[in-house]
């Protein structure tokens, strides 16, 4: 793909996610306070169950965990297991789509720390 068609396909979608009034969601999981989190601890350790995450992110409301598991598997980013039995089991796994936003998280992280000039703490 040249400069030119990659630019002119980046004008294309913004220019169609600003018609619609969508947003870009990408940027809202990537910008989001929790969705990168959870993703990030589930990338490390999966499965996980919905009390193990709210002990390793315990600054984080039930209702903000709940709301933000269910964007994520919305987006493809991360499965929900649900066992039949009593009481009852949920277990959250990433899938190879959050993997590769973590890989594109990634990078975006090495991109701001060689250019970006007011640098964040490593």
């Amino acid at each position: 793909m040249t400069k030119d068609e990659m630019l002119d396909e980046i004008e294309q979608y913004v220019r169609s996610c600003v018609d619609n009034n969508t947003g870009m969601p990408a940027m809202d999981i990537i910008g989001s306070k929790w969705l990168m989190r959870i993703l990030f601890h589930l990338c490390r350790r999966s499965p996980l169950r919905f009390g193990e995450i709210k002990r390793i992110i315990p600054d984080i409301s039930n209702a903000a965990l709940s709301s933000s598991l269910h964007s994520l598997q919305d987006n493809g980013l991360i499965s929900r297991k649900q066992f039949n039995e009593l009481p009852l089991r949920v277990e959250y796994s990433i899938t190879e789509a959050g993997v590769e936003l973590m890989k594109l998280d990634h990078r975006i992280i090495t991109w701001e720390r060689t250019y970006c000039r007011s640098k964040r703490p490593d």
